[in-house]
């Protein structure tokens, strides 16, 4: 296996850049790609398609009750006629005059209750043969035309069970039609004809979606949403009616829904098919779409690549033959290379090699005095410039040397303010790009406040209260956001008093925020002063106005706030109370405790605003 390693690295070191490259991309990028588009493919495909079979089925699902509640509905009114001794009766009587007819219908007002009351009947007729009887409204003669029938001769020949039947009767548009035998008293017959109203039917059938079809017994369809289909057979297999479940038929580019009932009392098969003719189109434009993005995705890379590995190998091939010239001792090299980036500055450096080599190759035949007393000269202006150079470490040794100093002449006080100094200015230099944590800018501003304190004595005090539910050493925040309103209270609020202030530092959270006040009790301001502070601080630019708010607070003040507004978002920023004699409170509101660590700031600020 080591062996088998160690000839791949041999290979694979042995192998040109631009080949190294493609083949890096092809691990790294396409193939990783091909899969996961692969995936998406699939998962895609498979779920658009469930989606699609799922609602097919609900919609067959709703339409097969649909179906079987109306022809359910029929039956029972069928059965109800039929088993009606009144009806029997009316048809069974030997009537003597039209007029006894004409009042035998009147009394028997049934039929009209049903075709009034149930929107889902278009006729409900009764053929008879009694010859005493006329035909009127209801009530039908069986004449020779209907006797010929088939659905007649259907009925005739039956038992007296419901018979379903898919043709037009007379004048009627409907294709849908119950007929049943009733035998009567006088040992005639005569026949119910029930028909579903079609309009009915599509009022409660259609979808705007999908197209539903209709078959008696596998027969032709007698209702379709879609007149394309009318009266022609269904758009399945034999097979496939006798199976209730969602089939796709992909010869003809359709997701059919099947389902099959059986009406009431029959015997017979009404077919329910749902038929959903852009389905499988939609899905297979978004496949091909979804594979045109993954080869766009793919391929552009693969052409940038292989671009970029063409020009990059070619400039490298440049500089190898230069430098093989320069081996061979030829230092005539081309004068230009395309490009100011590591290769072109790689080339700029060996050209400004090949400079200097000739340069010393002519001094070598020039005076070695003169050589010497250049390199003495460069020597001494290097020296200079090194000497010019003020070292931060220099600063802190001297401060070190001045503490120690004081030490030793016992002057601790002297000593102490040092060592707080050199902690102040080691913070500002350290903390130039990263975000502090909180405990680190609480020790910089106790720094300063320590110094203030040796400045003014008794004068100043504070103190600083941190809730426990602050982690200080987790929470990071921009630094140098406390010590300049610190700074402002010193000299704005405590300085100008006459007698001893006092400053407190509060950090607690509040609601959806972190609360910093910085309170201290000083001369404050009156109303006119605290509200264009508060305007210079909210303003974009700064404001050159007379006001009483002296200048260096507005910069100071809108100097955070900015820095907190652009770093956090504007819904963070400072608020400023105060009363005259009272004292001025300055609150930061920053976003509650994070805890992911210093980073530069410059990438936390792009990663807040993304």
């Amino acid at each position: 296996m080591g062996a088998l390693i160690d000839r791949i690295r041999r290979a694979v070191m042995n192998t040109g850049i631009r080949k190294k490259l493609l083949l890096i991309y092809c691990a790294a990028g396409l193939v990783p790609m091909g899969v996961i588009g692969s995936l998406m493919l699939y998962n895609t495909h498979r779920m658009l398609y469930g989606q699609y079979r799922g609602q097919l089925e609900s919609e067959n699902k709703r339409v097969h009750n649909i179906v079987f509640e109306v022809t359910y509905l029929v039956s029972n009114i069928s059965n109800v006629l039929g088993y009606d001794s009144a009806l029997n009766t009316l048809l069974s009587t030997s009537y003597e005059s039209d007029g006894q007819v004409y009042e035998a219908y009147r009394a028997y007002p049934l039929l009209d209750s049903f075709a009034e009351n149930y929107t889902e009947l278009s006729s409900i007729r009764i053929y008879f043969n009694n010859p005493t009887m006329v035909s009127s409204g209801r009530f039908q003669y069986a004449g020779e035309e209907v006797q010929a029938s088939e659905w007649y001769r259907l009925a005739k020949e039956s038992s007296g069970e419901p018979i379903w039947i898919c043709e037009k009767q007379e004048n009627s548009q409907d294709n849908l039609f119950l007929v049943r035998k009733v035998p009567l008293y006088n040992r005639d017959f005569a026949v119910i004809s029930i028909g579903i109203s079609s309009n009915f039917l599509k009022l409660m059938i259609n979808d705007e979606q999908t197209d539903t079809l209709l078959s008696l017994d596998e027969g032709e369809v007698f209702y379709a949403g879609n007149a394309s289909y009318f009266g022609k057979p269904l758009p399945v297999s034999q097979t496939a009616l006798s199976e209730t479940r969602v089939r796709t038929l992909r010869d003809n580019g359709l997701l059919v829904g099947c389902s099959a009932l059986q009406p009431v009392r029959s015997h017979q098969i009404i077919q329910v098919l749902t038929v959903d003719s852009h389905a499988l189109g939609a899905v297979n434009r978004t496949m091909v779409l979804m594979m045109a993005i993954i080869l766009f995705c793919i391929l552009i890379p693969f052409v940038l690549i292989f671009l970029f590995t063409g020009s990059f190998g070619r400039r490298i091939a440049v500089i190898r033959g230069e430098m093989h010239k320069i081996s061979e001792g030829n230092l005539d090299i081309i004068p230009l290379f395309d490009g100011t980036d590591e290769l072109g500055l790689l080339f700029r450096d060996m050209q400004q090699t090949i400079n200097n080599i000739q340069n010393l190759n002519r001094q070598l035949y020039e005076n070695q005095l003169d050589r010497q007393r250049l390199m003495n000269q460069q020597r001494m202006i290097e020296f200079q410039m090194l000497a010019n150079q003020i070292n931060p470490h220099f600063l802190f040794n001297t401060l070190e040397t001045i503490r120690m100093n004081a030490s030793t002449h016992k002057d601790p006080d002297t000593a102490y303010i040092i060592t707080q100094l050199g902690k102040m200015m080691r913070y500002s230099l350290q903390t130039k790009d990263q975000l502090v944590s909180l405990a680190q800018e609480l020790a910089y501003t106790r720094s300063y406040l320590e110094i203030q304190h040796f400045r003014y004595r008794e004068k100043i005090s504070y103190e600083i209260l941190v809730s426990d539910e602050i982690t200080q050493d987790t929470y990071y925040l921009m630094p140098l956001l406390i010590q300049p309103l610190v700074e402002n209270a010193i000299s704005h609020g405590i300085s100008p008093m006459d007698g001893p202030g006092f400053l407190l530092i509060h950090i607690e959270p509040v609601k959806d925020h972190l609360s910093i006040v910085i309170h201290d009790n000083g001369v404050g301001m009156d109303e006119g002063a605290l509200q264009a502070l508060r305007e210079s601080v909210e303003a974009p630019e700064p404001e050159y106005t007379e006001d009483p708010v002296p200048t260096e607070r507005h910069i100071g003040l809108r100097n955070v706030s900015s820095r907190i507004r652009l770093f956090y978002g504007r819904e963070y920023g400072v608020d400023i109370e105060s009363r005259p004699m009272e004292g001025t409170a300055v609150t930061l509101r920053l976003p509650l405790p994070r805890t992911d660590g210093p980073l530069e700031m410059e990438k936390e600020k792009e990663d807040e605003r993304q």
